[in-house]
């Protein structure tokens, strides 16, 4: 039996940008993946606080330090809150 845990999590974070015409991914600040222990292309589960959304997909570093978080997909627009 294969059984999925989660384990690490950034919790209650922003997007601080949205790119509507790449599809797939987030890119997250590479300071904050070190600290969530996250890789780079790792798959990670995101959730929208703001309608319940839920989504898979995979991480890309972002620039140290730059505190961004940007989501990247132009199909499911999970990062709206409508």
């Amino acid at each position: 039996m294969q059984i999925h845990i989660l384990k690490s999590k950034i919790h209650r974070a922003t997007v601080t940008a949205a790119d509507m015409h790449y599809e797939g991914s987030i890119t997250i600040d590479a300071e904050f993946m070190q600290k969530a222990g996250l890789y780079p292309y790792e798959r990670v589960l995101c959730s929208n606080l703001a309608n319940g959304d839920r989504f898979e997909t995979y991480v890309i570093p972002g620039e140290r330090g730059s505190r961004a978080i940007l989501y990247l997909d132009g199909k499911k627009r999970a990062s709206r809150s409508t």
